[in-house]
C-alpha cells in the first residue's frame, strides 16, 4: 500500500460525491491524522491476519446466528477484543490502529473490527447507531444483532434493556433504533466521540482539528460550524470565527437567532480589531 502523504485530503476524497465510503479507510485516516508515525497498511494487515485465523473458527456455512455467535467467540473470547471498561473515555480507544493493537476500545471502535473482519469473509455485517451504545448486525435473509464491547448476540429484548440503561429510560425502544446507520453518520459518531473527549480535556487544538473534519462529512452543517466558531473563539482566532457564524446566516436560521449570531458576529469583529499591547 502507498503511504499516505496528507491524511486529510484523503479523508476529504471518501465523502466526494455520493461513493460508498470505506469505513476503515475513514477511521485509518483520522488516526493517521493524530498520528502521522502509523502505518495504514500494517492495520490492513491486521485485519486480514484476523479474518484468516477467523476462517478456521468460524463455520461459514452455518446459519446466520451461529456464525454470529461464533465470531463473537473468536473475537471477543479468542482474540480478546473487549470493550475498555476501566478507562472508557481514553482516546485512545477511538483510534483505530490502536484498537487493533490493543484489543480494547470502545462500541463503535470495536464494531469497526467486526465490520472490517466481516467484509474480509464475505459476511454482510452492517453498522447500527444505537443510541447510547453502538451495535452491528449480521444479514443474511434476516438480522442477527451483535454487542462487539461484550462479544455477545443480543435480542430486541436484550437491546430494550440496553436501551434502558443507556438512557436511564429517556428513550423508548422501538424497532426503528435498530435500522442500518448510514457510513457519513457513523463517522460523524466516531469524531463526535473524540470532540468530546478532547473537550472535556480541554484539548482544544485537537477539538479544532475534529471539528474540521466534521464539516469535511457534513457539508457545513449549522451546528458544526457554531461548534468551530466557538472553538476558534476559545483560540482567539476572532476573525475565523465570525466568517463561520457569517456561514450561518446563509442558512437563513429564526430572527431570534439570526439577531443572536449578528450580535456576537459584531463581538468577535471588534476583539479582532482590539490592538495588541
Amino acid at each position: 500500500m502507498q503511504p499516505v502523504n496528507n491524511p486529510r485530503q484523503r479523508f476529504c476524497d471518501l465523502f466526494a460525491g455520493d461513493k460508498p465510503i470505506d469505513l476503515i479507510e475513514a477511521a485509518l485516516m483520522i488516526a493517521l491524522e493524530h498520528d502521522p508515525a502509523l502505518d495504514p497498511g500494517h492495520c490492513r494487515t491486521q485485519l486480514k491476519e484476523l479474518a484468516s485465523d477467523a476462517r478456521e473458527s468460524v463455520d461459514l456455512d452455518s446459519d446466520t446466528e451461529n456464525i454470529a455467535r461464533q465470531l463473537c467467540d473468536f473475537l471477543y473470547r479468542q482474540e480478546g477484543f473487549t470493550g475498555n471498561h476501566r478507562d472508557y473515555y481514553d482516546p485512545a480507544n477511538s483510534y483505530f490502529d490502536q484498537v487493533l493493537t490493543r484489543r480494547t476500545g470502545i462500541p463503535i471502535s470495536l464494531a469497526l473490527v467486526y465490520i472490517g473482519v466481516g467484509e474480509l469473509l464475505d459476511l454482510h455485517i452492517e453498522p447500527v447507531g444505537f443510541p447510547g451504545h453502538f451495535l452491528v448486525k449480521l444479514v443474511d435473509g434476516d438480522s442477527v444483532y451483535l454487542d462487539p464491547y461484550s462479544g455477545q448476540v443480543v435480542s430486541h429484548d436484550d437491546c430494550r434493556e440496553l436501551l434502558k440503561t443507556c438512557t436511564q429510560g429517556r428513550v423508548p425502544f422501538k424497532p426503528e433504533l435498530l435500522a442500518t446507520t448510514g457510513e457519513r453518520d457513523v463517522v460523524r459518531r466516531m469524531l463526535g466521540n473524540l470532540k468530546a473527549i478532547y473537550t472535556h480535556r480541554g484539548d482544544f487544538a485537537e477539538v479544532l482539528s475534529i471539528c474540521d473534519r466534521m464539516l469535511l462529512v457534513g457539508d457545513n452543517m449549522p451546528q458544526d460550524l457554531l461548534d468551530r466558531a466557538r472553538v476558534l473563539e476559545h483560540l482567539e482566532c476572532y476573525d475565523l470565527a465570525a466568517r463561520d457564524l457569517e456561514q450561518v446566516l446563509e442558512n437563513q436560521p429564526p430572527p431570534q437567532v439570526d439577531a443572536a449570531i449578528r450580535k456576537k458576529i459584531a463581538e468577535l469583529r471588534d476583539r479582532s480589531n482590539t490592538p495588541i499591547h
